[in-house]
């Protein structure tokens, strides 16, 4: 009987979660075209919408158009009636917010941590963001759990950092930690990663299978998005795309080699290029716009560039022609639809993303590269921390996750 009982409540949720996907994909929707699309039986799709109304996870909203009887009633989700919670643990800086169903930010507020390294003292000041967004209005009651976004190592699955290079971590249990203050899931996720899920549920690649996000800023890594899924690789490292070489006589990275992409196309490697070039006696406008080397920053190099600055443009020119290489080996390997660029390179503009472009086209393999896009990110600043959110309701609309998020159906 234990057996029997199991089974027909996992066949439940499967059943529950398969109609919720749909509804989200195709709202507003009828109860019979769901029948349709999930061939499941029209009487447990009526009994499951039902209890989904009953629980206000779904509305009904008016008709459709009657193909020669009743008008069918139309069901879309209610967006507010699930809130989860995301956090961007960055290096200098914790970005939270709230979002709903639709990846709509409800709440958001953010906390300086520059310079703060040790773990205890950085866990409290994400406890602390998360407290200050939960005690506004109403929201506690309706949040189902917590995401978490951050750079480096980290085991998804145990919830664990193995190893953030910036904060010298090594192999802590962040989601416990913080599941102990709050009592809801918490799911934690490399920062990355995150971003490619955002862009996944309300981005530039919504409901697509394949693609790629490369986020570009103090470092270099992507997400992988391969058969509907995120791919993290067999010890959570896929993705790092930052480590492979496109200079065997670059500079030094930060990992022991040289000339790493990372090396040579991050935001710091931007800022070195230009300084060491200004050092040398290159002429631009940039010696104009600040008081010494010193003050000088990716801003900088993206308005002078704006502004026709000659060596501003090379520089970014040069870093399009880096990120190219790096942009074609992955569609070499693994034949996206669509690579997506986030990340502050994104401020740079078209000079970047054109250079990207004409690199790929000249390195890539022709078939593949023809078909697939390369666009810019317009997920904002607000990306990692809206794609840390989405990993809750991943749990909540499919089946297969490792952590379970129960809205009490």
């Amino acid at each position: 009987m234990n057996y029997l009982s199991g089974n027909l409540e996992l066949m439940h949720e499967l059943n529950t979660k398969q109609i919720l996907r749909v509804i989200r994909q195709f709202n507003p929707i009828s109860r019979s075209e769901i029948v349709e699309k999930t061939n499941l039986t029209a009487a447990t799709v009526s009994r499951i919408v039902s209890k989904l109304i009953e629980f206000n996870l779904v509305t009904e909203t008016g008709y459709g158009e009657s193909s020669g009887g009743r008008k069918p009633i139309l069901l879309e989700l209610n967006p507010g009636a699930v809130l989860t919670v995301g956090i961007d643990l960055e290096i200098d800086e914790i970005k939270g917010l709230i979002i709903d169903l639709n990846g709509r930010v409800l709440l958001e507020d953010n906390l300086s941590i520059k310079g703060e390294r040790e773990q205890d003292h950085i866990i409290n000041r994400v406890i602390e963001i998360i407290k200050k967004l939960l005690s506004k209005k109403d929201y506690r009651s309706r949040v189902t759990g917590i995401g978490i976004g951050m750079h480096g190592l980290v085991d998804y699955a145990r919830g664990i950092s193995i190893f953030p290079p910036a904060f010298g971590w090594r192999d802590i249990p962040v989601a416990d930690m913080i599941k102990k203050e709050f009592d809801l899931p918490v799911i934690i996720e490399n920062n990355v990663r995150a971003l490619t899920l955002a862009e996944n549920w309300f981005g530039m690649a919504k409901d697509l299978n394949n693609f790629i996000c490369l986020k570009v800023g103090s470092g270099i890594g992507s997400g992988i998005f391969t058969d509907g899924k995120l791919y993290r690789g067999a010890s959570n490292s896929a993705g790092e795309i930052g480590h492979t070489m496109v200079d065997e006589d670059g500079p030094l990275c930060s990992c022991g080699n040289y000339g790493c992409l990372e090396s040579m196309a991050s935001i710091p490697a931007i800022v070195k290029r230009t300084v060491k070039a200004l050092k040398q006696g290159a002429d631009s406008k940039i010696n104009s716009m600040v008081n010494n080397l010193k003050e000088i920053n990716e801003e900088t190099v993206f308005l002078a560039a704006k502004q026709g600055d000659q060596l501003a443009g090379q520089v970014l020119q040069d870093t399009g022609r880096y990120l190219g290489i790096g942009i074609a080996n992955l569609i070499n390997i693994l034949n996206p639809e669509v690579v997506i660029i986030g990340g502050d390179i994104v401020l740079a503009g078209d000079i970047i993303l054109e250079s990207m472009r004409s690199t790929v086209h000249n390195r890539a393999l022709s078939y593949p590269a023809e078909h697939v896009k390369i666009i810019n990110s317009r997920m904002g600043k607000e990306g990692v921390a809206i794609g840390a959110a989405a990993l809750i309701l991943e749990s909540v609309f499919n089946i297969g996750h490792n952590i379970n998020v129960d809205i009490g159906l």
